[in-house]
């Protein structure tokens, strides 16, 4: 097989050649492929980071506006933070 492929290629590209480019056009889409999961994992990031700053003003709010939302104990307080900023309940103990 391989003498049969290089009859056909030999005259127009070496075999070291073509395994290069071969080599070459694997490492670019892999390259490729890790700056698109790099960037969409960033903006997913920078997403819940803006819904945690907002949920944060609207604790604070609540804090200053309703009096029985500050009387509440923490674990409740951190519980309302949790939810409201979409994230798990487990870590308010």
């Amino acid at each position: 097989m391989w003498s049969a492929f290089s009859r056909f290629v030999g005259p127009f590209i070496s075999p070291y050649l073509l395994i290069g480019i071969i080599a070459g056009a694997a490492i670019l889409f892999g390259w490729h492929k890790f700056a698109v999961y790099s960037a969409f994992r960033d903006g997913v990031a920078s997403e819940q980071t803006k819904a945690r700053i907002e949920a944060g003003k609207r604790i604070i709010e609540m804090e200053k506006n309703n009096a029985g939302f500050s009387k509440l104990p923490a674990r409740d307080r951190c519980i309302a933070f949790m939810r409201d900023s979409g994230l798990s309940i487990d870590n308010c103990k």
